[in-house]
């Protein structure tokens, strides 16, 4: 149970970006979005949709001509996607013309064509055993799934960011000093292989002392003259948020406010 002083300072939107852009899950999420989407607009074309290579096993079938084959662009492993152009006779007598694509030239096909196509919608074919997109349709649900999940991190940093900046709101201001910083033995996952250091700092409140302890592969950063400063819950003065471990623009402002 958090609670909150009836005093309140109003967080600027640029501290607030700040605090959003800070979150591991939003810096995530936004790579997924933008994978996600960037995906689906490049791909989407190159695909027959979502439902066009879905042929029941009742679907009619037809004979066909081959009419061309020709090389893609796109490269499955190291042989390319080729698009094959034909033509087939409804029992209506209309004569479709049609593409399908399958990796390889496909030397082996016969001189007729084995043509699925749908009872509903006669001009959506394919070849028998190819698809109608230069891509499978399933990598369109991967892209989608990764702009969802996208999606579920943004929404989950916004709800951490919202309880952060109430903090920041509401919570007491104090100055806290340092006391030690000892290392873990536990480096960073990213090339330059950072140690983790245990930075203890105390601080007071109504002539009480309390401590606290932050993790990071950053020592330097909480030991400036603008990250010295915390707040604290004047309920629980035990809980407390040190400064130095929000963005730039967040502690420019409470260094401002403790001038």
């Amino acid at each position: 149970m958090h609670n909150y002083s009836d005093k309140k300072r109003s967080l600027g939107l640029l501290e607030k970006v700040s605090i959003y852009l800070q979150i591991k899950a939003v810096t995530i999420g936004i790579s997924l979005v933008l994978i996600g989407l960037t995906g689906g607009v490049i791909f989407f074309p190159q695909t027959s949709g979502f439902s066009g290579n879905r042929f029941p096993k009742t679907a009619p079938v037809t004979t066909g001509n081959l009419i061309s084959r020709t090389p893609t662009n796109t490269m499955l492993g190291k042989h390319y996607i080729y698009k094959f152009i034909y033509s087939y006779s409804l029992p209506s007598g209309d004569i479709i013309t049609d593409k399908s694509y399958a990796v390889g030239t496909q030397n082996n096909l016969d001189s007729v064509l084995t043509i699925e196509y749908l009872a509903e919608q006669p001009e959506i074919s394919r070849i028998k055993g190819m698809q109608r997109g230069q891509i499978n349709y399933w990598n369109l649900y991967l892209f989608v799934a990764l702009f969802m999940g996208g999606i579920i991190c943004l929404l989950w940093g916004l709800k951490k960011v919202l309880f952060t900046i109430k903090k920041l709101e509401y919570w007491s201001i104090a100055k806290a000093k340092f006391i030690s910083k000892i290392g873990t033995g536990k480096y960073t996952i990213y090339m330059n292989r950072k140690e983790y250091f245990k930075m203890q700092f105390s601080y007071m409140v109504h002539n009480k002392k309390y401590t606290t302890t932050v993790t990071t592969a950053m020592p330097e950063t909480l030991l400036g003259k603008s990250t010295k400063l915390l707040i604290y819950n004047e309920h629980t003065p035990s809980e407390c948020l040190l400064i130095g471990t929000q963005g730039r623009k967040v502690q420019q402002y409470f260094q401002r406010l403790a001038k």
